[in-house]
């Protein structure tokens, strides 16, 4: 806000008669009187920016807003300028909706996208609780981050296009964005990455998401290159297509991480199911505590396919390894791992829960774990993890202790949210 009106006050000197010395005091003044940051003694107190009793637009209440501030979104679908292709200019603005993403919708339709992030914002750059839809881009069709690290927080990013790569997300140049608690459904993208896509060492953690029935030509859900090294941690990966190579994930330049992520149903024509690395660097790939079963590409690593040198190292995973699983001239390093059916609640019906008997129980190492709730946000660790995203909670009989009558059948989530049982 202070930067536009600096702007305005220079526009007049430069068109007024009044000479600038009999301008300054009072220029000065007024400059004085709007910051609101004058010096370390007067601390800035936040406020709240309201869209759109405030404000006629998401990018009014942004550009008036100053880092620290935080601009509340009420319910509604938000279109036109001023409601896409929305700037922070690197301020650490809270930007939320009032009542979560299926209430607050950012629409671009089919021209634009929603958030650019070009100014160097962090984390502290918070995007909380819309659907973003319909955007369309060459490069992230819903969010571009180069050299900013926003965090992304209960989102829905969906039917998004971009004409190269990044259907939903593009990330580029040391962009650590952290996108966390979002569904990243049906984007895509010519290229690479209909989900995301990361590029020129752009580290981002995806923590808690659902990346689901995204396509593009190379790691539908996601794609890796230029020295990435991005972090995916309590995800579901399932039901991505690519028209070439890579069906969840392609890396050609970087050494991803997944972490207790269930990688299953992603399908890719030419090779690699679940996993294609490219051999031009020689990726290096971890699993740890992931479930990677049922993806296909024609046999040609139905997993993973792994060229070159690269070499994928399994943790304490479930991956299939029956005849055209694995191909290619790289390695699979496997440590702790099980090659069993996970014996998913209904994979046909998207429903990758564990069954009781799954060999996936308590199988996991608690130390690769560094969160407390598993992707429906029930407890993740009940006795040693489970591997995959989902953690098995365990059934009780419930019995009425005065008249010893059985009242139902409950997990340790129903017990302590359930009114009936307490």
């Amino acid at each position: 806000m202070r930067r536009s009106l600096t702007l305005l006050l220079t526009a007049a000197l430069l068109l007024s008669p009044i000479s600038l010395c009999s301008c300054v005091g009072p220029i000065a003044a007024i400059l004085a009187a709007m910051d609101t940051h004058p010096d370390d003694d007067d601390k800035y107190i936040p406020v709240t920016l309201r869209v759109p009793v405030d404000y006629a637009t998401i990018q009014n209440a942004i550009d008036a807003a100053n880092s620290g501030d935080t601009v509340l979104v009420a319910d509604g679908t938000y279109t036109g300028f001023g409601n896409k292709d929305l700037d922070f200019w690197g301020e650490s603005i809270v930007l939320k909706s009032e009542n979560g993403p299926s209430a607050c919708i950012i629409d671009c339709e089919s021209s634009g996208r929603g958030f650019y992030f070009h100014s160097g914002e962090t984390n502290a750059a918070i995007v909380e609780g819309f659907t973003i839809q319909n955007g369309s881009a060459d490069d992230g069709g819903a969010l571009y981050c180069e050299n900013s690290s926003p965090k992304i927080v209960n989102c829905i990013l969906t039917n998004n296009v971009a004409a190269n790569d990044g259907g939903a997300v593009w990330c580029k140049g040391y962009a650590n964005a952290k996108i966390e608690n979002c569904t990243i459904r049906n984007n895509s993208a010519s290229d690479s990455g209909g989900g995301i896509y990361c590029w020129n060492q752009s580290d981002v953690l995806v923590v808690t998401c659902v990346i689901a029935d995204n396509s593009a030509n190379r790691g539908a859900a996601i794609a890796c290159d230029g020295q990435s090294k991005p972090k995916i941690k309590n995800c579901l990966i399932s039901g991505n297509s690519a028209t070439d190579r890579g069906g969840a994930v392609w890396i050609i330049h970087g050494n991803p991480t997944f972490t207790n992520c269930t990688i299953a149903d992603n399908t890719a024509t030419s090779r690699g199911g679940a996993l294609d690395c490219d051999g031009t660097y020689d990726p290096l790939p971890t699993f740890n505590n992931s479930i990677l079963w049922g993806n296909s590409a024609g046999g040609n690593g139905d997993q993973l396919y792994l060229d070159g040198a690269s070499v994928a190292t399994l943790n304490h995973c479930d991956y299939d390894n029956g005849a055209g699983d694995i191909s290619g001239s790289g390695s699979v390093n496997a440590n702790s791992c099980t090659n069993l059916d996970p014996q998913f609640v209904d994979a046909l019906n998207s429903d990758y829960h564990l069954q009781s008997g799954s060999p996936c129980i308590d199988k996991g190492n608690n130390a690769y774990v560094t969160w407390s709730e598993d992707l429906d946000r029930n407890p993740r660790i009940l006795n040693t993890v489970d591997i995959g995203a989902y953690e098995y909670q365990t059934e009780y009989i419930v019995v009425d202790l005065t008249t010893g009558a059985l009242t139902g059948i409950a997990t340790i989530p129903d017990l302590l949210t359930n009114d009936a049982y307490k």
